[in-house]
């Protein structure tokens, strides 16, 4: 299983982009940095694979970056997005976050500043495409398909809903706290509450049918999933 981070520039300073990608190396293991310099680059990468987080220009020699937000979100709902621009002012940012940006920095940047946001946006990826999580035969989890499958009936779930439960999957038996599922959801999806989020999980519970018993309640805390890690099995189709 490749559990690497696989992380896009689109910069058509041909100088800069390697300077991110040397600085991008030097702090963060296990990933693989890729290079566009326009937005025909771009989207030709995208369209071959999927990124964990897509660092974006927007004066781009062939049209604004913020295009390829656009593109991506029909394919992906977990990239997450950094836009570089020298088009800093409030409207410009403000309107790369309307698209679909999770952070926004302008140029001139700290490399400190940069760097902490790339790793928070990575801490925040959750790996759940095309995967399917099996548990004691009878409960068949398909990231690929959006599906949650109990004793052989299928019900459909919401990119949230997935979101959650992959996460809770690769959390198991750990204790989450509610501020931690909003910190999650809120980049995706906008504001939420905690009254929000005890409403999802109760949904995503009766998804879960009769295994909806192991996402358990902490009182005035968060949510643990307790399943037996000897009955869980992970076939990556990537």
């Amino acid at each position: 299983m490749n559990n690497k981070y696989k992380l896009l520039i689109v910069e058509d300073d041909h100088c800069l982009a390697l300077s991110l990608r040397s600085l991008i190396y030097t702090q963060i293991n296990d990933c693989d940095c890729w290079l566009a310099e326009n937005l025909k680059s771009a989207l030709g990468m995208i369209a071959e694979s999927d990124f964990d987080l897509i660092i974006l220009d927007r004066n781009l020699t062939d049209g604004d970056g913020l295009r390829v937000i656009d593109l991506v979100r029909k394919k992906s709902f977990q990239t997450k997005f950094l836009i570089l621009s020298k088009m800093g002012g409030v409207k410009e940012r403000e309107l790369g976050l309307i698209t679909g940006a999770h952070d926004y920095l302008p140029k001139p940047f700290s490399k400190i500043e940069l760097m902490q946001k790339v790793k928070i946006l990575l801490n925040m990826t959750i790996k759940v495409n095309k995967k399917t999580f099996c548990y004691d035969k009878n409960f068949v989890f398909s990231t690929k398909n959006m599906t949650v499958e109990v004793d052989g009936h299928a019900n459909s779930l919401t990119t949230t809903d997935c979101k959650l439960l992959a996460y809770f999957i690769e959390n198991n038996n750990l204790l989450i706290s509610r501020d931690r599922l909003i910190d999650l959801i809120w980049h995706e999806t906008g504001q939420w509450t905690t009254n929000a989020i005890n409403a999802k999980i109760y949904r995503l519970r009766k998804k879960m049918g009769r295994f909806g018993e192991l996402l358990r309640a902490t009182y005035n805390y968060g949510y643990q999933l307790k399943m037996t890690n000897k009955l869980m099995t992970v076939i990556n189709i990537n």
